[in-house]
């Protein structure tokens, strides 16, 4: 009796360890940088249209250096590759589907991406262009015209025209926010009406069907097994993301 006790509990913290194990590696695997931070892209020509011109300054505006010196990335004879990517990042704990703190949420695919330099050229961010394959909920109105959104995020590669190429890093210690080209998400998402573009306030990915969380806090309550949404099945967690906008429509 005792030698089964002891072998029964060895196999729990055997499968412990495990699922730990697993978790730590995707935590991992994602404060790498993402691909498309590191994968060079020639520089988008300006917009034609008065409008649009007007909401790419606004952008660019957005990733300016607002202290210290303002160095051009562009401004050096050879390829440049400024800082790493160690950047500090606090977060407090959001609820699990924080649907009362977005104004939109869908389930999308992240399908392509443009780098530009910010506007004194200091900086470069990257756009993450995303296909809605459902909206779940959007207080913006954006998506009754469009089937896709823009993410903006710190980072990316250009090719200059003269075949240099310089980079600035992105900010892979966020990893609640880390999401990358060719994967699926369900997106809770804040509306930014001046550049028309949405900042990610929580994303759970879609791995092989199943809901995996990205957020410290959420992957702490999977790995302690007290998380009601981590490896539900894709329709059974679209399911409770629905429930959690109906509640707060009440």
């Amino acid at each position: 009796m005792r030698v089964c006790r002891r072998l029964s509990i060895l196999l729990a913290l055997s499968l412990c360890l495990q699922a730990f194990g697993q978790q730590s590696e995707r935590s991992a695997e994602r404060r790498t940088a993402p691909i498309w931070s590191k994968r060079p892209v020639t520089i988008s020509p300006d917009p034609l249209g008065d409008v649009e011109r007007h909401i790419r300054d606004a952008r660019a505006r957005r990733f300016d250096t607002k202290i210290g010196p303002v160095i051009p990335l562009d401004a050096s004879s050879t390829a440049v590759s400024h800082g790493g990517v160690g950047h500090a990042v606090d977060r407090v704990r959001t609820p699990a589907l924080p649907a009362s703190f977005s104004s939109t949420i869908v389930l999308g695919t992240v399908d392509g991406f443009q780098p530009f330099l910010s506007s004194d050229h200091s900086r470069i961010y990257t756009e993450l262009k995303i296909t809605v394959l459902e909206a779940l909920k959007d207080s913006s109105g954006l998506l009754a015209h469009t089937n896709s959104l823009a993410i903006l995020k710190t980072g990316g590669s250009i090719r200059l025209p003269d075949g240099r190429v310089i980079e600035y890093p992105a900010v892979t210690a966020d990893v609640a926010t880390a999401i990358d080209l060719g994967r699926r998400y369900v997106l809770f998402l804040r509306f930014d009406s001046e550049t028309e573009t949405f900042a990610i306030v929580k994303a759970w990915e879609i791995q092989d069907g199943r809901a995996a969380p990205l957020d410290p806090f959420d992957l702490r309550d999977a790995n302690s097994h007290s998380s009601p949404y981590a490896g539900l099945e894709e329709s059974l967690f679209l399911s409770a993301v629905r429930n959690s906008i109906s509640a707060t429509n009440k």
